[in-house]
Parts: structure tokens; sequence; C-alpha cells
């Protein structure tokens, strides 16, 4: 096994070395509408949202002020992001 080095606080694998990546915060949960979402407040808006018949967007990538930005829901109709 390959030793790791520690710079800067941290514990980093020497060059040629690959560590797999595990995402912070993987989306677990299924919504009714076969969607796959975050949490579980997430999971029952997502359901609210499509028994109700409103149009959403789970965690759009939106550009502000030259930044990126992902909110919960987007909702196109009404221009509006719940977060």
């Amino acid at each position: 096994m390959a030793r790791l080095h520690r710079k800067r606080g941290r514990y980093l694998p020497p060059r040629g070395v690959k560590l797999i990546r595990v995402p912070k915060n993987p989306h677990k949960l299924t919504t009714n509408s076969g969607g796959k979402v975050r949490s579980k407040l997430e999971q029952s808006c997502a359901d609210y949202f499509s028994s109700s018949g409103i149009e959403f967007q789970y965690e759009p990538l939106m550009l502000l002020a030259g930044r990126q930005y992902r909110p919960d829901f987007y909702l196109p109709k009404l221009g509006v992001f719940v977060e």
C-alpha cells in the first residue's frame, strides 16, 4: 500500500496514485415520481410539487454574479428558487 505524505494539514498520495472520490452527499432517496434527492425534506417537497402538477427542476446549475449556485428547486413557470 502506498504511503501518504502530509502537506498543509492533509494527507496526499504519492504522485501517480489516484484515489477514488466519494461524493460528499450522494442522492440516496427516491421520490414518488422516480427522481433521486439528498434529504427527506427535499423528498417531501419534490413529492408535493409532482402531486400538485407544479413543474420543477431539482438542483439546476445557476450562475449568479459569476459564481456557480445550485438551489434545491427551481420553479420555471413562476421564476422562483426554493432553498
